[in-house]
């Protein structure tokens, strides 16, 4: 009987550490079908030597209407560059374009971290050069009429990278900056939405970004745009519970199909228990509230002294 419960226990052992090495080979497969994605999202046919053109390659060409934009006075045609493709004189367009945008928003977060958020002129021009940096660029079209604008000036710009954030395949935006003259006229969302169909056409599951927590303006347009608190933000991390708060905030959005339906199926199961608990809880305090006694309605009969 002994020898048969632990030839059972035995074989029970060798089944559960099968089926770990079987999930561990199986997760290894998934993890190297992720890390291609993104080299083929990133380099021409997943060289890693020659960047890949993300509008052209994924159907928006030249012609797009998605790459030719025109509201107000405003005309503009949004092309692709590499960090390899820009020349100084863009690159410091850029780098221009994002200092006085932002320069305020950092000094107010270095107030809070220095150590990470202090305006930094050497490495800020490193991440705008990155290799793996991929830009949208937004130069103002010969029938713009916007004033301060000339034909072929950049008046904005996204700088987006495909990059693996733990299990997922994200388009992580690291700047979306629109020159002063050319705002308000729908050019940021234009922009927000040629990356998100780039995303999609590349197998991202999510667009990600971080957003000052001061910066109410970008805040408020990225919420119209359906982008919420990922959950590797660090107000949403438990070991980050007892940190000091974070001048800034991670959102995301999810760009791709299938992970929508699973993330739909996930919140229906969770609003379906959170029902369940409630009824739960307002049955019993029914029952409670039914077996406790009024006060001054017992029907015990008081006895005789």
């Amino acid at each position: 009987m002994s020898s048969s419960a632990g030839q059972k226990r035995k074989a029970k052992s060798k089944s559960k550490s099968k089926a770990k090495k079987e999930a561990r080979r199986l997760e290894k497969i998934r993890e190297a079908e992720r890390r291609d994605t993104i080299r083929q999202a990133n380099w021409v046919d997943g060289d890693d030597t020659t960047p890949r053109n993300v509008l052209d390659t994924t159907g928006f060409l030249q012609g797009s209407p998605f790459r030719n934009y025109t509201k107000n006075n405003l005309s503009v045609h949004i092309g692709y560059a590499s960090s390899s493709d820009l020349s100084d004189a863009d690159l410091a367009v850029l780098y221009e374009l994002t200092q006085t945008n932002m320069l305020e928003h950092y000094n107010h977060a270095a107030e809070v971290d220095p150590t990470d958020w202090s305006w930094n002129e050497k490495k800020k021009m490193e991440e705008l050069r990155h290799p793996e940096a991929r830009y949208l660029i937004a130069r103002a079209a010969p029938s713009s009429l916007v004033s301060g604008t000339s034909k072929g000036d950049i008046v904005g710009f996204a700088h987006i990278r495909f990059e693996l954030e733990g299990i997922y395949e994200v388009t992580y935006i690291y700047e979306l900056q629109i020159a002063q003259m050319a705002q308000k006229h729908g050019l940021g969302k234009r922009i927000m939405q040629l990356i998100e169909l780039v995303s999609v056409k590349l197998a991202m599951k999510w667009v990600m970004l971080t957003v000052f927590k001061g910066n109410d303006a970008a805040g408020n347009f990225y919420t119209k745009l359906k982008y919420e608190l990922d959950e590797i933000d660090p107000s949403l991390c438990e070991e980050n519970a007892t940190d000091e708060p974070k001048p800034y905030s991670i959102l995301s959005k999810c760009v791709d199909r299938e992970e929508k339906k699973r993330l739909a199926a996930i919140k229906f199961l969770n609003n379906a228990v959170a029902e369940d608990e409630r009824q739960e809880q307002a049955a019993r305090a029914q029952k409670i509230m039914l077996a406790t006694p009024t006060k001054g309605k017992s029907t015990q009969k008081k006895s005789s002294p």
